[in-house]
């Protein structure tokens, strides 16, 4: 696959909603991020960085991939995959416990059973050491103190979680099918309390992994938050990472979570993207401002 680079013109969006320097596209070819998806992140308060990996294709894109965030509670998605892979080294049945532990820590987004998972993998060395292998080239965890369980601190970037979420998808170096089953039956039924982000936007048979993160940055009114999800139905086999600052309150986040993955859900259908691409296919570069007259309405 050949990357191309594109410079889409006035749509980085600052902490007031107006454009200030150009949002960086990259990847491969016929990106999703298109005049609707871009126009709608534009019109929009906060900053959005963005990874789009399809699974049909193999092809790859990345909306502002140089900028990290908080991982919040996205990150038990990578706590649970390193548990799973230490539980397979010994070769011994997950507990009944554990079990219920984990299915807290993702369905119900459970801090406690987070921080004691966390505990039991080797806190931030035991998962630096299980990222290493993956390998994570932008995730940093955050070690514990007596009074703080740092992992939701750990700072990752959209790139990185995607390869996270990978992990649980046909192919996987590090995790067995069972360990990806297992992990799999705790992301496809989260609670409706947190169903929002990539978790909003599906039809009748569709199968989404998925796991959302939030918590406010500086101010009740400046919120980070971040959608995780790997969605499979007809037409559609992609997985996408949304990391998002800059919220001026949680409701505000989740109405532009869901809006935006909506946007890329429709996208994905695009028959573009259900055609393997060859390794001789050749791109271009190029720099614009491109107009549609798609038009496409939202709820808010």
């Amino acid at each position: 696959m050949t990357a191309v680079a594109v410079v889409v013109a006035g749509l980085t969006v600052s902490g007031t909603g107006s454009a200030t320097t150009p949002s960086t596209v990259t990847g491969d070819a016929h990106p999703p991020f298109t005049t609707p998806v871009m126009n709608y992140v534009h019109s929009r308060m906060g900053t959005v960085t963005m990874t789009v990996h399809d699974l049909i294709n193999q092809q790859t894109w990345y909306l502002n991939a140089d900028q990290s965030r908080h991982a919040n509670s996205m990150i038990k998605v990578d706590i649970m995959a390193a548990y799973l892979y230490q539980a397979q080294g010994t070769h011994r049945p997950i507990s009944a416990d554990i079990r219920l532990r984990l299915a807290r820590m993702i369905e119900d987004s459970n801090n406690d059973d987070a921080t004691h998972l966390y505990k039991l993998i080797g806190s931030c060395q035991g998962l630096m050491t299980f990222n290493a292998l993956i390998p994570l080239l932008h995730t940093v965890p955050v070690c514990p103190s007596a009074d703080f369980y740092g992992w939701g601190l750990t700072a990752t970037t959209a790139s990185d979680q995607v390869a996270i979420m990978n992990l649980f998808a046909p192919g996987s170096a590090l995790l067995t099918v069972g360990s990806q089953n297992l992990g799999l039956s705790y992301l496809t039924h989260i609670s409706a309390a947190t169903t929002w982000g990539v978790g909003y936007a599906r039809a009748k048979g569709d199968v989404i992994a998925f796991k959302n993160g939030w918590s406010p940055l500086t101010s009740m009114t400046n919120w980070e938050m971040n959608s995780l999800g790997w969605v499979r139905g007809t037409n559609r086999n992609y997985e996408v990472a949304i990391l998002m600052s800059g919220n001026p309150s949680y409701a505000y986040g989740v109405t532009t979570l869901n809006n935006l993955c909506h946007l890329l859900y429709q996208e994905m259908g695009n028959v573009v993207y259900r055609t393997p691409v060859s390794t001789t296919t050749t791109t271009s570069t190029s720099t614009s401002t491109t107009t549609s007259t798609t038009s496409t309405t939202l709820p808010v």
